[in-house]
């Protein structure tokens, strides 16, 4: 009934002269290599009928049982495909003889094994017994990543004892809450214990009470808990390998009316003694002897309980007869089945478990502003007098501005998990410095920013992308992951330093997988140098940071794009304003939702009547495309991307994730009222409340609501009104850059969604891209040109034949590493196509950003567009120049740059689950003429190699 010898009962009979034999020939015989490759990622599992992220092994938890004999060697290949945690296996009780450095503890044998990086385990089992493996790197192992190790005597050795078949019990303890909201509680000052598991496993299988849970991830039905089964055969005696990989409980395990003999202790054998049942504490195994000597015509229960008190921290145990299944907390999950033996071959049903610095930055982000003075913000804000002052004044200062040293703006961030309640609903978010929106960057042009990064994150790694800032000279430090250096792992700490050459308004945020969704940004200000005079006058200066927020995590979201059962991330929960929004907590369950939480309190602005601000909005949206509004005040935007823009008055402003603008409002309305200022879902059909704030007239109370409902913007759905707000931004008369009037390369990109190895992807021409492990800045310069694809990346599409109206079948759609080389300093037009989906008549809108480049904008169109006569119609007069523009649904847009910042830029879809499904391209220019690259941004892939 099990594929190695088990029955031993004959063996233990020969001979003396011959188990002689058979001693002395076993050292001749030549030891075997166990050779297994595994695939480590998260999956969503039901063990105990909760549907929860568990951490797998090829697909399951527990793991592959790993069998082998005695002076074997085991070799496994572990992929981690763990999105942005690292991993370290552990082969517990493995004495890893004259290999210690494959022991797998991370921070004392070892590195931890990078995402996208495959590490071999290579190791000799030296000693027959029943041994584990499990992770070993925080607290990842109850996420469910362990299993068994099962060493064999060579062939023809007795063991001590006799059985006819060899079977495995992997106890465990299984908690709902994720490894990373426990370990969060941990680590806080505001300490939060684990708690008692839910729900005791057998074999990777348990029962959860689902009436406990919410509906939607509970299944109680579910095959994925229905109770392992041991079949066996009246009269056989069976070995059982135990083994508790519990994270917290000390466990008794009982087989209903039969006794069980020990047998063998963490590869030791025992003096045989009968026990009633077992007490098993975390780490230990042991073999007990079961003999199925009891009525065979019906089923036993085998049963685990915890057994001991959890050091005060919670109460006492009841104690309870552990077969009234009516009293018991944890359900018996575990059903012990006998069979009568008939005269024919048997197999068993189930076999084993499957084998900051500045102050003023500091300030910025809280939802409150109530100064009760003009000057209202603590960095300088109001240029109304310097636009007065006389000419000969000005030219004074900007004679003399050119003297002044550019300065060096330094910060240090802690970047770490913390439990947040932005929306009222509370969840882990990723903060900087313990906030979320991070520290606003407050520099004038030409200073120089460093930001010293320590990842806190526990198991997983990050990277910073400085979104708008061109890296002139820096391009290591654009913080892109894969492209311009590996990530930042757990516990070091990476200094970003560059220059910010141009005032504007920009932003930063996580640029790692889908990391910018849990909270990871912030803003950039970039004021001009002392003196210097923007064309618009304000009186005080403020920023608005708009986003989408979502309850699942991150990892969830991952997940759910990343498997053949492909679920989509859906709508976000709420919209926020400088990190503050509001979830209708009655939609909850409870203990996570608290509406009176002041974190979740209303944004408010508080303005003088008669002054003007400049609002300086960015969009760092996930998701959505969002209009932005103040009730009863226009708008006038002023600035693009960093560009001054011949002002325009709007009602409100369409603004796309990657986007910021400037806009000036005039506190000129009746001073006696608050007034709300809105945030709504626009090109996709919302199903998110609006997103409030007060705008708040002093002296009114700042929590005074407005009498009014908050606006809801235009129709979701008017493409027309969006795309001609696009059109109409256009760059300030006075601060035109004129683009080339002709290109030296026209790339056209349709974006298509595609069906790729039974995957839902994003395409850029059929092509979805996938990242490589080593960073193209790195092989580029280090000539590693086998770390990447060198396909040249397809140049356009059959435009003449395709249809952007319908659903193509694209079935020549594939991934690929591969990169667009540009001849440095040439002009390049890229043509951004947009068709439709997957989905009859649904078409949305991209926003596409450009890494270390601004762009300037020739033209938008519906329809498809045309090579031989849409160009005739671009914008080579005043074009706006930006980072990021949007693409339309059904249209296009034409945009023109400049290859002329050495380096590897990515360009790509902002919206976060687009890019993470491949919709991106790569650009390279001139990597040649960089000097030697920074050290620090090596250590993953084929970099680990390099010599410094």
């Amino acid at each position: 009934m099990d594929m190695w010898a088990g029955s031993v009962g004959l063996a233990a009979k020969l001979p003396l002269w011959f188990l002689l034999i058979v001693s002395a020939t076993t050292g001749s015989v030549r030891a075997k290599i166990h050779h297994q490759k595994w695939e480590v990622a998260y999956q969503f599992k039901s063990p105990d009928c909760f549907k929860k992220l568990a951490i797998t092994i090829n697909g399951r938890t527990p793991g592959p049982t790993i069998v082998a004999e005695q002076g074997d060697t085991v070799v496994i290949d572990v992929k981690n495909a763990l999105f942005t945690e690292n991993l370290a296996i552990h082969w517990h009780g493995i004495r890893q003889i004259g290999t210690p450095w494959f022991d797998g503890t991370e921070g004392v044998t070892q590195c931890p094994v990078v995402p996208r990086d495959t590490f071999t385990y290579r190791f000799v089992v030296d000693r027959p017994g029943t041994y584990m493996y499990h992770a070993h790197y925080e607290m990842q192992r109850s996420a469910g990543l362990y299993g068994l190790i099962r060493v064999l005597p060579p062939t023809g050795v007795v063991e001590p004892f006799i059985y006819d078949y060899d079977r495995s019990i992997i106890l465990n303890d299984w908690w709902h809450q994720s490894t990373y909201e426990q370990a969060v509680g941990l680590n806080s000052k505001n300490f939060t214990w684990v708690g008692e598991p839910q729900s005791l496993l057998i074999n990777g299988r348990g029962k959860f009470n689902c009436s406990k849970a919410e509906s939607g991830v509970r299944n109680a039905t579910g095959g994925e808990c229905s109770p392992y089964v041991l079949t066996v055969i009246p009269a056989k005696i069976y070995r059982l390998r135990i083994a508790s990989i519990a994270s917290l409980s000390a466990l008794n395990f009982e087989i209903e009316g039969h006794n069980l003999t020990i047998v063998e202790a963490d590869g030791h054998y025992v003096k045989p003694f009968v026990v009633k049942n077992l007490n098993i504490y975390s780490g230990e195994t042991y073999s007990v002897l079961l003999k199925a000597d009891q009525d065979p015509s019906r089923n036993y229960w085998a049963a685990v309980n915890v057994h001991d008190q959890r050091m005060g921290l919670q109460e006492d145990h009841e104690l309870v007869d552990p077969w009234d299944t009516k009293k018991l907390e944890t359900p018996l999950p575990f059903l012990y089945k006998f069979v009568r033996l008939e005269h024919r071959s048997f197999t068993s049903t189930l076999t084993d478990p499957p084998t900051s610095g500045d102050s003023r930055a500091l300030s910025e982000p809280e939802g409150r502003l109530n100064f009760l003075v003009e000057d209202m913000d603590s960095w300088p804000g109001g240029v109304g007098l310097a636009a007065k002052l006389p000419l000969l004044f000005l030219f004074i200062v900007c004679a003399i501005t050119g003297s002044v040293r550019a300065k060096i703006h330094y910060q240090k961030w802690e970047v770490a998990y913390q439990f947040k309640s932005p929306d009222c609903f509370k969840k882990l978010a990723i903060t900087i410095n313990g906030r979320t929106p991070g520290p606003t960057i407050i520099a004038e042009q030409g200073d120089t920013v460093v930001i010293d990064v320590e990842n806190a994150l526990l198991t997983e790694n990050l990277a910073i992308h400085w979104h708008g800032i061109r890296q002139i000279g820096t391009p290591w430090f654009d913080g892109t992951e894969g492209v311009t250096q590996c990530p930042v792992v757990p516990g070091d700490t990476f200094t970003y330093r560059f220059v910010v050459d141009r005032p504007g308004t920009y932003m930063y945020h996580a640029h790692y997988e889908m990391q910018r969704s849990a909270g990871l940004y912030g803003l950039i200000r970039v004021l001009p140098p002392a003196g210097v005079v923007e064309p618009f006058i304000y009186d005080h200066d403020r920023s608005i940071i708009l986003n989408d927020w979502w309850h699942q995590s991150t990892y969830e979201q991952a997940v759910g794009l990343n498997s053949k059962n492909f679920t989509w991330v859906g709508e976000p929960q709420s919209l926020l304003i400088n990190g503050r929004g509001k979830f209708d907590c009655s939609k909850a369950g409870s203990g996570v939702c608290n509406a009176t939480n002041p974190e979740c309190s209303p944004y408010v602005l508080t303005v003088v009547p008669g002054k003007t601000y400049r609002l300086r909005i960015a969009s760092i949206a996930s998701l959505s495309a969002l209009n932005f509004e103040v009730e009863g005040h226009n708008l006038t935007i002023v600035e693009a991307d960093g560009h001054y823009v011949e002002p325009f008055v709007v009602k409100n402003l369409n603004i796309y994730s990657g986007e910021t603008y400037s806009v000036l409002l005039k506190a000129e309305q009746d001073p006696s009222r608050n007034y709300w200022a809105a945030v709504n879902v626009v090109s996709r059909k919302p199903n998110t409340a609006t997103g409030t704030a007060i705008l708040n007239y002093h002296p009114n109370h700042p929590r005074r609501l407005p009498p009014t409902i908050p606006p809801t913007g235009p129709l979701w759905n008017d493409t027309k009104y969006r795309f001609d707000q696009s059109v109409a931004i256009r760059s300030h008369p006075d601060y035109i850059q004129s683009p080339p009037m002709s290109s030296d390369r026209m790339i056209v990109l349709l974006n298509t969604q595609n069906f790729i190895d039974g995957y839902v992807k994003w395409a850029i021409n059929n092509v979805s891209l996938n990242l490589p492990h080593t960073p193209y800045l790195i092989a580029l310069k280090e000539r590693m040109l086998y770390a990447f694809d060198q396909k040249q990346a397809p140049e356009t599409y059959d435009y003449k034949n395709y249809n952007i109206y319908e659903v193509q079948k694209n079935q020549n759609a594939t991934t690929s590493t591969s990169i667009y080389r540009l001849v440095f300093n040439s002009t390049v037009d890229v043509i951004l196509q947009n068709p439709n989906m997957m989905q009859n008549n649904t078409s949305e809108t991209h926003p596409w950003h450009l890494h270390g480049h601004d762009f300037w904008v020739l033209g938008y169109g519906m329809g498809k567009f045309d090579p031989e006569t849409d160009p005739k119609r671009y914008n080579l007069v005043d074009p706006i120049m930006k980072n990021t523009v949007a693409l339309h649904p059904y249209g296009w847009t034409a945009l023109r740059f400049q290859a002329n910042n050495p380096g590897v830029w990515a360009f790509h879809c902002h919206i976060e689950s687009h890019f993470f499904m491949g919709m991106g391209v790569v650009f390279e220019e001139g990597v040649d003429k960089l000097g030697k690259l920074p050290t620090a941004i090596t250590g993953c892939g084929d970099s680990k190699n390099l010599k410094p």
